[in-house]
């Protein structure tokens, strides 16, 4: 299960630094090529039909819940079935309503949002393409799910990866041969059709190489399992609300009160604190079915240490990547995309600086999740998340600080979700101190990682590539001066055992050598005493 777990957990790092990685480049070449009104539309796109996934992604986490505790249980594949066979049926309903809604809002695309009049058509048949894509994808969350409850993120995330280096690759391609009256909006969303289909695919054959041979027939639809998951998937999706209200709504207010290039400018700012959380917090969800699995059999023990280590670890891992943005974003801007972007270089730095605590305490939904108490932890994250929108509004539009205030209202709903009640709420809700999982997670590496990047930022400052290597010195030291005795040894077990073979075998082959090394010298100083017979001298002939 340990290595499982690396396996995940690093597979989803992988991905989203692949996504990071081809973001940076792709992002400038796609301004260049459309212009900004016309990303800004994309971006405004694909935002827009987010919105959709309040009837999708709330249904997948409670199948994939429900499906990972029922196949812990050991009972064989009967209620496991009847789950995924439950939750196939919503799913279905769910596509169906998302393309009844999405193509008369498509049609109207123009109408409801500000659009120039030479891309209103192209914007139309962008949005129609998303949605298709979308509604596509909804009825194949199914194998998403059984690669969950088998703990498999690892496809998942390989299938991501692929389709995200292919939709890349595509668009550089493409855009790069075809004349210039031929690149447009039309062209991204056929591209971005063809790629979810693709990534589709991938998922349907990796879930029939896990479990072959596994049937879901939607006679097996059972109305009290559906009953349970909708009460599930009612309060999971007010905690999706809450991201629509931080991410996409924003984006909606953005293009309604200043236009789609300032819908580029803020998505500029925005990109490397949103890699940050899909790196971290979307990549942290992975160990949600291994603390299901430990919470089905209360073992309270191996939740306690793993919700420790992990949550000391990410902080260590992502705290002096987020100072290094706050202390470096004019510079990182200005090498990214180049001058024309302000205020993206403060947006960066006011995002990224509520991800400090959300990223290490991201692992508390997971537990939240794993012992079923989501209705109060999603409330508060839509109230605050609400209450950050209006705050941003008013910030933005009427004490007139345009992109900044919108920056600002996010970053407080942030800090008063993620940090102020959800670490609270979750060791409540585990019977762990708080106290005590503060001071031994969190603190150390928080304090570690802001002296010696204060430090850094001293010598440094102006110097890009200078500060770039201020956070390997944090990683560095923080094996020496913030992991304890116990957790480097977890640490030295789990990089052998990811190179291959298991900590115990190799532990037992050395205790066997240095045996067979001190049999091999005894039996060397036997033979040396006197009147004693050698059997190396014993020779035939």
């Amino acid at each position: 299960m340990k290595k499982q777990i690396a396996k995940n957990v690093f597979s989803n790092y992988v991905m989203t630094a692949i996504s990071m990685v081809l973001g940076i480049f792709l992002i400038p070449f796609l301004i260049h090529k459309l212009g900004k009104e016309a990303f800004g539309l994309v971006v405004l796109a694909e935002s827009t039909i987010a919105f959709f996934e309040l009837a999708t992604i709330s249904v997948r986490m409670a199948l994939s819940r429900y499906a990972a505790f029922s196949l812990s249980e050991g009972d064989g594949y009967k209620k496991f079935t009847e789950y995924l066979a439950t939750g196939r049926g919503l799913l279905f309903f769910s596509a169906a309503l998302v393309l009844a809604v999405a193509f008369p809002l498509g049609y109207n695309f123009p109408l409801i949002f500000r659009v120039p009049a030479e891309l209103a058509s192209q914007s139309q048949t962008l949005f129609f393409l998303i949605a298709l894509a979308f509604s596509v994808s909804i009825p194949n969350i199914v194998f998403w799910s059984m690669l969950y409850a088998k703990e498999r993120f690892d496809l998942i995330n390989l299938s991501l990866s692929l389709g995200i280096i292919l939709r890349a690759a595509g668009l550089f391609v493409f855009f790069s041969v075809l004349p210039p009256a031929n690149i447009s909006l039309v062209t991204y969303g056929l591209i971005y059709l063809a790629m979810i289909l693709l990534q589709n695919s991938l998922i349907v054959f990796w879930q029939r190489r896990v479990i072959p041979g596994i049937r879901i027939p939607l006679v097996r639809f059972d109305g009290a399992k559906a009953k349970e998951m909708l009460s599930f998937t009612f309060h999971t999706c007010m905690s999706r609300m809450s991201l629509l209200f931080s991410r996409n709504i924003l984006d909606v207010v953005i293009n309604l009160f200043w236009g789609p290039v300032f819908n580029t400018i803020y998505s500029v700012g925005f990109k490397f604190p949103s890699v940050m959380h899909r790196l971290f917090v979307d990549g942290t969800w992975t160990l949600t079915p291994s603390f299901t699995s430990l919470v089905s059999k209360n073992d309270k023990e191996r939740i306690t240490r793993l919700f420790f280590t992990y949550t000391k670890l990410i902080a260590i891992l992502a705290v002096p990547i987020g100072l290094f943005f706050i202390v470096m974003a004019r510079q990182v801007i200005h090498f990214w995309v180049g001058d024309g972007f302000e205020p993206a270089p403060q947006i960066l730095a006011i995002l990224t600086a509520p991800l400090l605590t959300a990223i290490p305490f991201a692992v508390c939904g997971c537990l939240v999740n794993a012992y079923g108490r989501v209705k109060i932890p999603s409330l508060v994250s839509m109230v605050t998340a609400f209450l950050g929108v209006v705050l941003g509004v008013i910030l933005g539009r009427y004490f007139s600080q345009g992109l900044l205030g919108i920056a600002i209202g996010s970053s407080i709903a942030s800090l008063i979700s993620s940090t102020i009640f959800l670490p609270v709420y979750t060791c409540r809700v585990a019977g762990i101190p708080l106290f005590r999982y503060l001071a031994n997670s969190f603190l150390k590496p928080l304090v570690w990682s802001g002296a010696v990047m204060g430090l850094g930022a001293l010598f440094f400052y102006d110097s890009l590539l200078g500060m770039i290597f201020i956070p390997f010195l944090c990683y560095a030291g923080a094996y020496f001066f913030v992991l304890d005795e116990r957790e480097k040894r977890k640490m030295r077990e789990l990089c052998i055992e990811m190179t291959g073979g298991s900590y115990e075998s190799k532990n037992q082959r050395h205790h066997s050598r240095l045996q067979w090394g001190r049999l091999y010298f005894r039996r060397h100083r036997e033979c040396d005493a006197p009147g004693v017979p050698c059997p190396r001298d014993h020779r035939s002939g």
